[in-house]
């Protein structure tokens, strides 16, 4: 070996000497923490909610909550919760700090923790969940923080007992109040009644004849259309402006509609009134009333229109026909109380015009109706239920014109009971509920079932 060898191998060992040493003085006795780990925590610590709550003799009597950690718990470094739990360190305890580190954002430590404590006692969730709740009834969360659960001591905690109880509830939340009728349009139109009721013409240097007359001419012409059934258009003219607007809502016109239209024992009940009706149920608006009270429309006809398949047959063997059949079922209702039923095939369009009570052809029947509102709904008390509910319409002895003479006495009649709705104040839609034969030699009632059947739709 030459001298350069020599002299680069005892470099290298004096190297490695001084290595170890620097190692050993580096390497923290078993009992003293190490000055790597305390050099990374703060000089000045605060009192953290950790530290009191890892020591034995700690008067806190909360825990932190999870969901909003401290500003002293978010920065806590990883290393030092190691050192800060003991081996005396109850379930709890360590359950409770690993929840810190997991809001803090050191999910590898809280992981750890979770496990430890999970070791000691695998019910620790549920112990601490139910600490929890219990704390949060006792200390309702604060607009800025949450209430935090109170840990037992350390001589009671093992015999504490949690008593779970499961609650059923049998009542709603809250009482139910009916809710009284309004009408939302109220409040704009005392901000009409505020200002100046005239006609403004959309070109400012013309002038709106209109003016000249005065409000209760208009009113003449309102009514005129009221009671001509045209309250479609008394509604359109209050879209115009400020002042149609409330025109439009006098209450003498939506008087008069609501007489021509509510008329027992039809659309309402024999022993009612439309008078009575407003005064229950509308607080005496009748605009509101006509709106809201369920009635048969007069001035067109329900239309219901059905489809079905029907296999038909092919020259070709390797063809199959199949035809879409559709038909349509018509009803119209007249204001004496009887009405028209009419099941065809032709389209709408030509059977709407010859819909009249002297039509005669095959599919159609002649019978009276009457309008049925739910049981529950002649209760003042709530007058919500008559418009939810939806009341029945009953169709009955329905029959083909003509068909009753001596030589042929009638056997058979039809009934029809029939379900009114649609959207608020239009009352355009009836769904069929029951369709029966009615035998007039024994009474006997049989159902017609009809696996096709759609719901009716107004059309005018």
């Amino acid at each position: 070996m030459s001298k350069n060898e020599v002299e680069l191998a005892q470099e290298l060992e004096d190297f490695r000497a001084r290595w170890k040493t620097e190692v050993g003085s580096r390497r923290p006795p078993p009992s003293a923490p190490s000055p790597s780990s305390s050099s990374l925590q703060p000089s000045n610590p605060p009192q953290s909610s950790s530290n009191t709550l890892l020591s034995p003799t700690s008067n806190s009597s909360h825990l932190p909550n999870p969901l909003s950690p401290s500003k002293n718990q978010s920065n806590l470094p990883a290393l030092s919760v190691q050192h800060e739990l003991t081996s005396s360190s109850s379930a709890l305890e360590i359950y409770t700090l690993a929840a810190e580190m997991e809001a803090s954002g050191q999910l590898g430590e809280a992981v750890k923790l979770y496990q430890r404590a999970f070791r000691l006692d695998d019910n620790i969730d549920r112990v601490y969940n139910a600490l929890k709740r219990r704390a949060d009834l006792h200390h309702p969360p604060s607009s800025h923080t949450l209430s935090s659960v109170a840990p037992p001591s350390s001589s009671t905690s093992e015999a504490a007992t949690f008593d779970f109880k499961t609650q059923f509830q049998t009542g709603p939340d809250f009482d139910t109040v009916a809710e009284p009728s309004f009408d939302p349009t109220a409040e704009l139109e005392e901000s009409f009644n505020q200002l100046g009721q005239h006609f403004v013409a959309e070109d400012e240097t013309q002038e709106v004849l209109l003016n000249r007359l005065p409000n209760e001419v208009l009113l003449v012409v309102l009514r005129t259309l009221g009671k001509a059934g045209d309250w479609a258009t008394i509604v359109r003219f209050g879209l115009v402006c400020k002042k149609a607007f409330l025109l439009s809502k006098e209450q003498t016109i939506w008087r008069e509609i609501c007489s021509l239209t509510f008329v027992p024992p039809f659309q309402i009940e024999p022993e009612q009134s439309f008078t009575s009706l407003a005064r229950t149920f509308h607080d005496n608006d009748y605009r509101e009333m006509f709106v809201r009270q369920p009635r048969v429309r007069l001035d067109g006809i329900y239309i219901s229109v059905c489809h079905y398949l029907r296999s038909g047959e092919s020259e070709n063997s390797w063809i199959d026909t199949t035809h879409l059949i559709t038909y349509h079922r018509l009803l119209r209702f007249f204001a004496d109380g009887t009405c028209i039923s009419l099941l065809s095939t032709e389209h709408p369009s030509v059977l709407v015009p010859l819909l009249t009570p002297t039509l005669r052809m095959k599919g159609l029947h002649h019978g009276f109706w009457s309008i049925t509102p739910p049981s529950d709904s002649l209760d003042p008390s709530k007058p919500s239920l008559y418009e939810a509910s939806g009341p029945e319409i009953q169709v009955s002895s329905l029959v083909e014109p003509d068909s009753v003479n001596e030589t042929r006495p009638l056997k058979y009649t039809f009934q029809m009971v029939l379900r009114l709705g649609g959207p608020r104040g239009r009352w355009n839609k009836i769904e069929l509920k029951e369709y029966k034969s009615l035998n007039l030699s024994n009474g006997e009632e049989l159902d017609i079932r009809l696996f096709n059947q759609k719901s009716f739709f107004f059309s005018k």
